[in-house]
């Protein structure tokens, strides 16, 4: 059957040959910064990375996380909500409470990038402490030093412009809203001394409204959106772009570079319980495979050198472990 031409299909869409373009180059390019890495003033700079989400959300879980697996000596951690805008002394404990700090204009937001610039110019900051029982600043800043990875998290980090744009990797932890509502009513009532009726009201005059207009339009900003909270795929995925950029720099190398560095060899381990002994050929054997075999054990009878111990099993197609690994291995069940 003749396939029609062009002409009968009609003109070609042209928005299907700027798709074909941009594959073909996404899959020949090797991975390689955008504008925004430029910024980076040398290999050595921290990277900055956001992490926000819903309140709830388990942002304080992945940044747990990242820190296990790099270590604590490669980064600091700094919260959002540290930088909470204290009250008037004059305002009673009631008043406070009524206070919308879901709304940006309830952080401190320029101090925390004064604190970024100053952590990325090499010098130490003080965070303050925050008390969310008496919604007041605590006496006893915390002192911070620079780090190679600064994690930053927030429900509001990227809903500020300036904030925003001093983040290097941008998450979005997303989870479904009944979820982290459950988790916030546990938490204040278990860490910040609220009750139930006092969390629900605010969950549903300021949390909820302030969430629809500034966190989820927030998203967009997004570099990668990690679902249904702690999602352990792409949390490995974060983490080794992370440990990447710890072992080469800011800089990503090319892809001749990454193939020419030595990697430790794999090795194979041989099976617990493996018949170390090579075995006979089976009866439906080659007879190629058997005149090599005759081959090899006649250059050994003329004194040329000796015939590895499992060439045979190996010309069959069978793999034999090595025989004091699997010796070792069966000693040690037996003891079992």
């Amino acid at each position: 059957m003749r396939r029609p031409s062009a002409e009968q299909n009609g003109p070609a869409d042209p928005s299907l040959d700027t798709l074909a373009k941009n594959l073909s180059d996404f899959a020949r390019l090797p991975a390689q910064r955008d504008a925004a890495w430029s910024t980076l003033p040398c290999d050595d700079s921290p990277i900055v990375v956001g992490i926000a989400g819903g309140t709830g959300s388990g942002k304080t879980t992945v940044a747990a996380a990242i820190a296990s697996r790099l270590g604590e000596d490669n980064l600091i951690h700094l919260q959002h909500d540290s930088y909470y805008r204290p009250l008037p002394q004059t305002m009673s404990i009631d008043e406070r409470a009524k206070t919308n700090f879901d709304h940006p204009d309830a952080l401190e937001t320029s101090l925390l990038c004064e604190h970024l610039r100053s952590l990325k110019s090499g010098q130490a900051v003080r965070v303050p402490s925050y008390d969310f029982a008496t919604h007041q600043r605590c006496e006893g800043d915390e002192l911070k030093e620079p780090a190679r990875i600064i994690l930053v998290e927030g429900i509001l980090i990227y809903a500020h412009q300036p904030l925003r744009e001093m983040l290097d990797i941008k998450i979005f932890v997303d989870t479904e809203s009944d979820v982290r509502f459950i988790r916030r009513l546990r938490r204040d009532v278990s860490e910040r001394g609220r009750d139930v009726d006092s969390v629900i009201s605010q969950y549903l005059e300021t949390v909820r409204p302030m969430h629809n207009q500034f966190v989820e339009p927030s998203k967009v900003h997004a570099d990668i959106v990690i679902p249904t909270g702690f999602n352990t795929v792409a949390l490995e995925m974060v983490i080794a772009r992370l440990e990447q950029l710890l072992e080469w720099g800011n800089t990503v190398p090319t892809l001749e570079k990454r193939q020419s560095t030595p990697r430790m060899p794999m090795r194979r381990m041989p099976r617990c319980g493996t018949d170390a002994r090579p075995t006979a050929p089976a009866s439906g054997a080659s007879e190629a495979g058997t005149e090599v075999d005759t081959s090899l054990q006649s250059a050994v009878d003329a004194g040329g050198p000796p015939l590895p111990k499992h060439s045979l099993a190996e010309k069959n197609g069978q793999t034999v472990p090595d025989i004091s690994e699997t010796s070792t291995v069966s000693h040690t069940r037996a003891s079992e």
